[in-house]
């Protein structure tokens, strides 16, 4: 796959690759596992719980391995919905977050070989983005630097698919949309219908509940190590 996309840059008059940063180049599992820590202040049994977790235990959710270990009473498990809700779509616990292995590197040969990097995210940008640029500089992507964007969502209340969509239009402005990265296969089959000469590549396997079934076009690999 990387050979693939470094011959598609290296044949492009003025490469674009567009990447998702949420659970595509970064792992938010850190992000929930803090999130969850905080919320178990002043609940014993659920703060030993949460002590004894690592960010590898979890996946989609913040509740699932805790509902694995132990029962929630639903009034503990609504606030603890509103709680995530509300932190995670905000730039209190990015800090936590880490890169996934391999994709700094990958980015940055990608950005060397010449291709203008796209970094389009659902964060909001009224919400996440003074932080999203610091945290994502702090890990070694290059932002910001020359041929290298970062795209956000205007504000919480826009459709992160609908971002995704009007924003395509910006990317084919800067040059040839060769290569995608993404982990959603919603946003990945679009990308693929809206540049179909390009490299469409779903990675890892966390998506949101109920995704579609990604087209037959898109490529899928497990991580960028």
């Amino acid at each position: 796959m990387q050979d693939e996309v470094m011959r598609a840059i290296r044949s492009a008059r003025r490469p674009v690759v567009v990447f998702d940063v949420d659970s595509t180049l970064v792992s938010t599992a850190g992000r929930h596992l803090a999130i969850l820590r905080a919320f178990a202040e002043g609940r014993p049994a659920l703060r030993e719980l949460a002590a004894r977790l690592a960010p590898e235990d979890f996946g989609w959710t913040v509740d699932a391995p805790v509902r694995a270990r132990m029962d929630l009473d639903p009034e503990t498990a609504s606030a603890l919905q509103a709680f995530w809700a509300d932190a995670f779509f905000s730039d209190r616990f990015l800090a936590h977050d880490r890169p996934v292995p391999g994709a700094v590197d990958f980015v940055r040969r990608v950005h060397g070989a010449g291709a203008w990097v796209v970094y389009l995210t659902a964060r909001a940008a009224d919400r996440m983005g003074a932080r999203t640029a610091e945290t994502l500089v702090s890990m070694g992507f290059p932002v910001v630097e020359g041929r290298a964007t970062l795209h956000l969502k205007p504000s919480a209340d826009t459709s992160d698919h609908g971002h995704k969509a009007s924003a395509l239009a910006e990317a084919a402005w800067l040059g040839e949309v060769v290569a995608t990265f993404e982990n959603e296969p919603a946003n990945a089959n679009l990308f693929a219908r809206s540049f179909p000469e390009g490299l469409h590549v779903l990675v890892g396997s966390l998506c949101s509940p109920g995704a579609p079934d990604p087209d037959p076009t898109v490529l899928r690999v497990d991580g960028f190590a």
